[in-house]
């Protein structure tokens, strides 16, 4: 059911994950990310904002950092497994791997090898610090109107 709480949760995390987008497009210049990458995780940011952030919004400020806090791990969590999934399916084509076992592990691999490469200080604390602000805004958007 669509609300005023969802539709702040996905504008707001959407936002968020669009501007660390941009905040790792130097940490990762040498894949040549373009602006399908921003868009995409863009995309990923709506969805967690409204599933994640959106379905617990109005149930007061201290459950907002909760979800926020959910929210923005799960933003991490979702961005790295598509970008890794799609790497996984380029050298899967490049047969790369001698069967699905080994690519389907290599995802997960290649999910922490790529949040650890991204987690500069300048990314941990924008995602930290507009995660919970998007929980806030969120929350109070969910709280004023229903």
């Amino acid at each position: 059911m669509p609300t005023a709480g969802r539709l702040a949760g996905a504008i707001t995390f959407g936002a968020l994950a669009l501007y660390l987008s941009e905040l790792l497009r130097p940490v990762f210049e040498e894949e040549g990310l373009t602006l399908t990458f921003t868009l995409a995780n863009g995309v990923i940011g709506i969805l967690v904002g409204w599933v994640i952030a959106g379905s617990r919004a109005g149930r007061g400020y201290p459950a907002a950092i909760g979800y926020g806090i959910t929210a923005g791990v799960a933003l991490v969590f979702w961005i790295a497994f598509v970008w890794s999934f799609l790497e996984m399916l380029e050298r899967s084509l490049a047969k790369r791997y001698r069967g699905a076992l080994e690519a389907v592990t290599d995802i997960f691999q290649l999910s922490m090898d790529s949040v650890v490469e991204g987690a500069t200080p300048q990314v941990l604390v924008t995602l930290a610090v507009g995660a919970l602000i998007a929980a806030l805004v969120t929350d109070f958007v969910g709280q004023r109107l229903p």
